[in-house]
């Protein structure tokens, strides 16, 4: 919208920081589930643009905390892998990848495949675990639960708040 436009343009004229806003026009779909995974899916719709700009991007779901510093992987892509999981929906955790602009081809493939699904839950994830499958494991960074985790332990890099634990969890 014109007002959020506007806002953005103050945020960036009054800050002292580097401050880049993307944006993304979409038609909204009618069920709240397709409204939702859409949301999460924008992400990655708009990566190769930010990726072109940035150079290098670390995708976060908006539910993660970041708890300390950290260095951004030697090599163009780090994702988390969740190789014990048995269901092709959560192979992948979706809370936390990593691109530089080498990799532009990969974000590119994954618009191009984001944009082919019906837009249910998952599905996202699903996708990611096709595309980044495909990439030599020698070649990535593969994140952890020493990286980001979902119980929020004192010395983990990322917390990310799932289900009913970021609710219950007091941390």
């Amino acid at each position: 919208t014109v007002e959020s436009k506007k806002l953005a343009e103050t945020l960036v004229a009054t800050t002292k920081n580097t401050l880049t806003f993307s944006y993304h026009r979409s038609d909204v779909p009618n069920t709240q589930e397709a409204k939702s995974t859409l949301f999460a899916c924008v992400r990655f719709l708009v990566l190769p643009e930010i990726l072109r700009s940035c150079k290098r991007v670390m995708v976060l779901d908006i539910d993660c905390m970041v708890m300390k510093h950290f260095d951004f992987p030697k090599n163009s892509i780090g994702y988390f892998p969740r190789d014990y999981e048995t269901r092709k929906e959560t192979k992948v955790a979706a809370g936390v990848l990593y691109f530089d602009v080498s990799a532009i081809n990969i974000t590119q493939e994954i618009r191009k495949e984001i944009k082919k699904i019906p837009m249910k839950w998952y599905d996202d994830q699903i996708v990611l675990d096709q595309v980044l499958s495909k990439v030599p494991r020698e070649s990535v960074t593969c994140f952890d639960q020493t990286f980001m985790d979902w119980d929020f332990i004192k010395d983990t890099t990322i917390w990310t708040g799932k289900g009913k634990r970021k609710y219950r969890n007091k941390k």
